[in-house]
């Protein structure tokens, strides 16, 4: 009782001081919202570097993660006032499920990508750290060591974060289609934020926002952590951006596990179509 009171009185003090930031501002409020490890920072490289190339189209490197994390650190669960104004758009990111904060936006953007290859991501993301799976429960980090149980044990909470995003998202952007069509998931994004569409610079944000520019900049200027937090014994060690490949389940997975979540989550096949081995 007294953790739940806690979490109620965390939130309601950022759902008041955010609207206090808010008040008499006119700039557009946009939240980007996605689960661990579903293409978020991916998704926020094309965003800003686009609005980067608005303002110098003779950009030829893709930003930084440092220079990143500058221009949008205005993270929803940190509670932190609001620093930063890109081109007339107030952004917000949050990791965090749904809840009334969210209704201070004007646009949500929701990002997601199947929940398999999702928790894989997430495994490995929480795995390297000084203090392995830092963020759960002592008596469960053993056992969190076990991917399979990893990515059962986080399901749930991957589906709820789902089910409600997308129930309330202005614009969805499904990872897969990133991966595949990545122009018309930014022109997307940027009708519903108002901005110019210009192909030019769209074809320019997608080459400068690839997984190889982003490792290569990460390597180059040391910033291979990326936006994994450092936090005491939550200190990561491993490399932030992996592979992004999709089908790592294949692999990685007992088939238990895969036909237990599919089995859960029917819509899979619908949603994930090219993901579901034949």
């Amino acid at each position: 009782m007294i953790n739940y009171l806690k979490d109620k009185f965390y939130w309601y003090s950022i759902y008041s001081n955010l609207k206090d930031s808010f008040k008499d501002k006119k700039e557009l409020k946009i939240l980007l919202s996605g689960y661990p490890k579903s293409g978020n920072t991916w998704l926020r490289f094309m965003i800003f570097n686009y609005l980067e190339l608005l303002d110098n189209k003779e950009l030829n490197e893709t930003i930084s993660f440092n220079f990143l994390n500058q221009i949008q650190s205005n993270v929803l669960e940190k509670g932190l006032e609001l620093k930063y104004i890109k081109n007339d758009l107030i952004f917000y990111r949050t990791h965090s499920p749904y809840s009334r904060c969210y209704k201070l936006f004007d646009v949500l953007i929701f990002i997601h990508r199947n929940p398999l290859d999702t928790l894989i991501s997430a495994y490995y993301y929480y795995l390297k750290r000084e203090l392995p799976f830092y963020a759960f429960p002592k008596k469960l980090r053993n056992k969190l060591k076990n991917i399979d149980f990893f990515v059962l044990y986080n399901f749930k909470k991957w589906l709820i974060y789902y089910k409600k995003s997308v129930s309330v998202a202005d614009v969805i952007v499904n990872y897969s289609d990133l991966k595949t069509d990545p122009s018309s998931q930014m022109k997307k994004i940027f009708i519903k934020l108002k901005l110019p569409l210009k192909d030019e610079l769209i074809k320019k944000t997608v080459k400068l926002s690839s997984f190889r520019n982003i490792k290569v900049m990460a390597s180059k200027l040391n910033q291979l952590n990326g936006m994994a937090s450092k936090e005491g014994e939550s200190n990561f060690k491993g490399i932030f951006v992996r592979s992004g490949e999709e089908l790592q389940y294949k692999n990685e997975l007992k088939a238990e596990t895969v036909n237990y979540i599919l089995n859960q989550f029917p819509e899979f096949y619908e949603i994930y179509p090219n993901l579901i081995e034949k």
